[in-house]
């Protein structure tokens, strides 16, 4: 063999191996424009919608007990919406009070000249629950969840009609089936208005933190997002 036939050999070899990592790079590039694409996606629905995202692993104090499954990014649009819709809703549930007994408490009139009086009597109960059925949905039912509210309330009645004094120890759960969504309790509030007779509503309001893992057309991430719930309650 010449020295000519020898360079051309050698010269071959060297350009084969220059092409071949080139287009094991080019068959990985669809794969990585796929995930490109897909986290550009969900970054333009972070600043649309607010919620943050983090790395999944078993070291996470956040980290959520199940994942939930979207086919696209669509679909988990659709779970956001729904998510935000539900956060205009408010549950309105009215109980029936009693006075059982009563305070007679005796007041000088405007003139300080007789005496007239106010039935006040005051109530203190261990606490209330207001639930209801809130399933999560993109189009279909993720979550086949209820809503929990739990509080203590004080209440009192002034010319025997009921008004709320006070509302405490607020603690806000999520309940349900197959429920794959934590939900993390912040804080509760509330203010007092008239609906039939001064005070006697009470608008509710509890914040937490939505947290769950989520897997988007093959795309697992961590899901954390502020919500808030409402309710009222009404002493009739």
């Amino acid at each position: 063999m010449t020295n000519r036939s020898i360079m051309l050999i050698t010269l071959f070899f060297l350009v084969i191996s220059t092409i071949s990592p080139t287009m094991a790079n080019a068959d990985s590039n669809p794969i990585n424009n796929e995930n490109i694409a897909l986290e550009n996606d969900i970054y333009s629905l972070k600043k649309e919608y607010g919620f943050e995202t983090f790395v999944i692993n078993n070291s996470s104090s956040t980290k959520p007990s199940d994942t939930i499954e979207f086919n696209s990014v669509e679909e988990f649009e659709n779970f956001l919406q729904d998510l935000q819709k539900k956060q205009q809703e408010t549950v309105e549930i009215e109980i029936p009070v009693s006075s059982a007994s009563t305070e007679v408490v005796n007041q000088l009139s405007i003139n300080n000249t007789e005496p007239i009086s106010t039935q006040t009597t005051t109530y203190t109960r261990n606490g209330y629950l207001i639930n209801w059925w809130a399933p999560i949905q993109n189009g279909k039912i993720v979550a086949l969840s209820f809503k929990n509210v739990r509080f203590n309330y004080k209440y009192k009645f002034v010319n025997n009609k009921p008004q709320f004094v006070s509302l405490s120890n607020f603690n806000s759960y999520l309940t349900g089936v197959n429920l794959d969504i934590d939900w993390i309790h912040r804080t509760g509030n509330y203010t007092l208005s008239k609906k039939t007779n001064t005070k006697d509503k009470a608008n509710i309001t509890v914040e937490g933190t939505y947290v769950l893992g989520v897997v988007i057309a093959g795309y697992p991430i961590g899901f954390r997002w502020g919500g808030t719930w409402k309710c009222s309650l009404t002493l009739v």
